[in-house]
């Protein structure tokens, strides 16, 4: 048995106290901010606000309006005191969609209001240092919403106007100490969360010298190690992180600056991870313009796909989307507010590439195996989502990674995997069907066992949260939602959804410009002419994969909101990142020597 301390379980659970102590850190700047107040309905605020919150980013995107789900027509004040380390003359500016306009000790600076796209505007003003009463007005008018606030102290460039200048108001000497004490904390954890994290890379480190040492003694020592190294699955992973990864970076660097990445049902799963963070609990009131509800008029019309409150046994108001993604994303909203969730979705399509290689390599060789999974992962569909905030790329992650994990013959660990893949979308339950039937085809036994074992856990915890929430364990979200037809309310079910024409279905999946997959995702299409090559290899795979597929868009022709989706159909992810799987193997036939065969994971 190797000693602890050179153990590799150690170096992880080292790793995980250290990441585990940078999450417990108090936030930078605590205290700082600007106090924001929300009203929602209209261009000027007017009475009471709706919300009133700490405000700690300037920069608004769609999901701005933190008073509602409502993103229409919403102005917000933020308010506080902008301390100044120099005297001089400041320039100011705004850039904004819409209206937006910056008051400093009572004096107007910037003037960009009204009803207009993106635009920027800036004023100068001699101050002096120190504190300033700062204001700031913005309001939103349909569309898209956006707004930064940038300063250029004397003699220097703009640069966003830093969190530590601004407070919400003056700070008592209770608030200061607090502050000092939070700071010190911050301090204390962070680096005791650096300390933890060098000694993991440095015990896992000293354990590679060693090998290596004894390994390079000469020449052919050299050879065998560089292909141990090659062959090694972390490296292949990181080879396939490594070439889609600059892609993905582009696309979000060129697009932020311009475009919100929170479109369609993304705002509602961001409301769930703000309530979960925010509030503690998952009641949506907070996050919703309750008028909306309840303030209802005989030509109010709330359609099933618009809404996003399911209504509790008790009336709560729960999310109608999944709260699984939020719950995931919760530590990367804490850490870095709204770009977080970017940063979260972009790691979660990284962990997909990783699983639909290690997939692939468990049927195909190694080159083979990464070359399908860089393909599927350079797809315009996926290097589209690089850029948002997208459930259906968890959803495709844990389809995939429950295969793996029962062609690792990891059943329980497949269950668990396949049943949380149910909670983010219901579609998803054919595969945990389809592997259980092709088990019994097989009669493994064994492996259906743990595999129903590890479903049951991931499903009963689903079964209760429905229960608890609805009333009954086959109660979901999506058949509580909450309706209103001519100011008249009632419960509507997503199930009564399928109601589209099969060949309308049909074309818009398959040759529709912007959602059509041979325009979309083409190479995940030519994946499936694998098919075979996978079936010489694996029945079972090829069996769940062919029949999860096909069964998953023949319901999609179906289903009347396919279109909903701004590019791409994203309900197909799954199916497309499964294509890697017999693009691999086909891959793996093409090129010289290619023959039947497992290859490394």
């Amino acid at each position: 048995m190797k000693p602890l301390l050179r153990s590799r379980w150690t170096a992880v659970a080292l790793l995980s106290l250290g990441l585990l102590a940078s999450l417990l850190s108090p936030p930078a700047h605590p205290g700082h901010g600007l106090r924001a107040s929300y009203w929602d309905g209209s261009l000027a605020p007017a009475g009471e606000p709706d919300r009133t919150l700490l405000q700690r980013s300037f920069s608004i995107s769609v999901d701005g309006n933190q008073a509602s789900s409502n993103q229409t027509v919403w102005c917000l004040v933020l308010e506080g005191q902008l301390e100044l380390p120099a005297e001089g003359e400041w320039g100011f500016r705004l850039d904004s969609d819409d209206g937006s306009r910056l008051w400093l000790d009572g004096r107007l600076v910037v003037d960009n209001t009204g009803i207009h796209p993106r635009r920027l505007r800036e004023g100068r003003l001699r101050l002096e240092a120190g504190p300033h009463d700062l204001r700031l007005e913005y309001a939103e008018n349909l569309g898209e919403s956006y707004l930064t606030v940038e300063l250029q102290p004397p003699g220097e460039g703009w640069r966003e106007l830093p969190l530590g200048w601004v407070r919400p108001a003056a700070p008592t000497p209770v608030e200061l100490l607090a502050e000092g004490q939070a700071e010190l904390r911050r301090a204390l954890l962070l680096g005791l969360s650096a300390a933890l994290v060098l000694l993991a890379f440095g015990l896992r480190l000293c354990a590679c010298w060693r090998e290596a040492r004894a390994a390079l003694r000469d020449a052919a020592s050299r050879r065998a190690a560089l292909g141990s190294l090659l062959a090694r699955g972390w490296v292949q992973d990181l080879a396939v992180v490594a070439v889609c990864l600059p892609f993905y970076v582009q696309t979000i660097a060129t697009r932020l600056p311009v475009e919100p990445y929170m479109k369609g049902d993304s705002i509602y799963y961001a409301n769930t991870a703000v309530s979960l963070l925010r509030d503690h609990d998952l009641d949506q009131r907070n996050q919703t313009d309750q008028r909306i509800f309840t303030e209802l008029k005989p030509w109010t019309q709330i359609t099933l796909a618009n809404s996003n409150i399911s209504r509790g046994q008790r009336g709560e108001w729960y999310p109608k989307h999944p709260v699984l993604m939020p719950a995931l994303s919760v530590p990367f909203l804490a850490l870095w507010g709204g770009f977080g969730l970017v940063l979260y979705n972009l790691a979660s399509l990284l962990l997909l590439l990783v699983v639909m290689r290690r997939l692939a390599a468990r049927f195909a060789r190694p080159g083979a195996a990464a070359a399908g999974a860089v393909l599927v992962g350079l797809s315009p569909m996926f290097h589209n989502f690089a850029y948002s905030y997208c459930p259906d790329i968890l959803s495709a992650l844990l389809v995939v990674a429950g295969l793996l994990a029962a062609a690792h013959r990891r059943g329980a660990l497949a269950g668990l995997a396949l049943g949380l893949a149910v909670w983010v979308k219901l579609p998803n339950a054919l595969a945990g069907l389809l592997l259980g039937l092709g088990l019994v085809a097989a009669r493994d036994w064994r492996l259906l066992a743990r595999l129903a074992l590890g479903a049951a856990i991931s499903l009963g915890a689903f079964a209760a949260l429905n229960w608890y929430q609805f009333g009954a364990p086959w109660w979901t979200s999506y058949q509580r939602v909450w309706v209103v037809e001519g100011g008249v309310s009632r419960l509507g079910d997503h199930v009564t959804s399928f109601t589209r024409p099969f060949w309308d279905g049909v074309r818009l999946q398959l040759f529709n410009d912007q959602l059509g997959l041979l325009s979309t995702a083409s190479v995940g299409v030519l994946g499936w002419l694998g098919l075979g090559s996978l079936g010489t290899r694996s029945r079972l795979l090829a069996f769940v994969a062919a029949a999860f597929g096909l069964l998953t868009f023949l319901l999609y022709c179906k289903y009347d909101y396919t279109h909903a989706s701004h590019f791409s159909n994203r309900f197909l992810m799954p199916v497309v990142a499964l294509s890697s799987l017999p693009l691999g193997c086909l891959i793996d036939r093409l090129l010289p020597g290619g023959r039947p065969g497992q290859g490394s994971t």
